[in-house]
């Protein structure tokens, strides 16, 4: 989108930077969200830029927390391509197959151990795949965020800054609630990467 280009040598956004593109090999099934959070982000500090110093002034969490949110989808996109290449999402499925298979063999103590690993692993892939939808719905809800805030900031250029600040506030709120959320999940992320690891 035109908007989603920053403008070289903008004032106000030193230290901020043009960040490079995600890549596919970086995110596998989740680049296209994490493609679209960048290209929202960037559009947000554009639009941003070219408001009047005063309209910014209104308007002083949004830029803090676009960068939080985008940082946060970043996380999320990564570790849910990660959970994806080491567990696969029929891992549970492949279980309990294994676990009819075994059923179905004569009674052994063998057959008694390997039935009790296999539920074990049941019960763990599940939860690991329950935590997996968490996470993909963060991501999710973190696209949706961030188009609420670039949508909002458009129809502030149109309509003027008293018109959407409602608006743009509440879409600024919703999209810092869904960062601190994300922040708990990352942290849950965290363990699902040593219990893959």
């Amino acid at each position: 989108a035109p908007d989603a280009v920053q403008i070289p040598g903008a004032k106000g956004q030193k230290g901020r930077k043009n960040l490079a593109p995600p890549t596919e090999a970086e995110y596998g099934a989740q680049y296209e969200k994490v493609k679209q959070v960048h290209t929202d982000r960037a559009a947000i500090l554009s639009l941003m830029e070219k408001l009047p110093a005063s309209e910014r002034q209104l308007l002083p969490d949004i830029v803090e927390t676009t960068e939080g949110l985008y940082a946060r989808a970043l996380d999320l996109g990564k570790t849910l391509n990660e959970m994806d290449q080491n567990f696969g999402k029929e891992t549970p499925d492949r279980i309990r197959r294994q676990l009819d298979e075994l059923s179905g063999q004569p009674d052994s103590e063998e057959r008694s151990r390997r039935i009790r690993l296999l539920e074990q692993q049941v019960k763990t892939a599940t939860e690991l795949m329950s935590r997996r939808q968490s996470i993909a719905d963060r991501i999710e809800s973190s696209v949706l965020a961030m188009q609420n805030v670039r949508f909002d900031l458009i129809r502030l250029r149109s309509a003027g800054v008293n018109a959407v600040l409602g608006d743009i506030t509440q879409a600024t709120q919703q999209a810092r609630a869904l960062s601190r959320d994300v922040e708990n999940l990352i942290a849950a992320a965290g363990e699902i990467k040593e219990a893959m690891g």
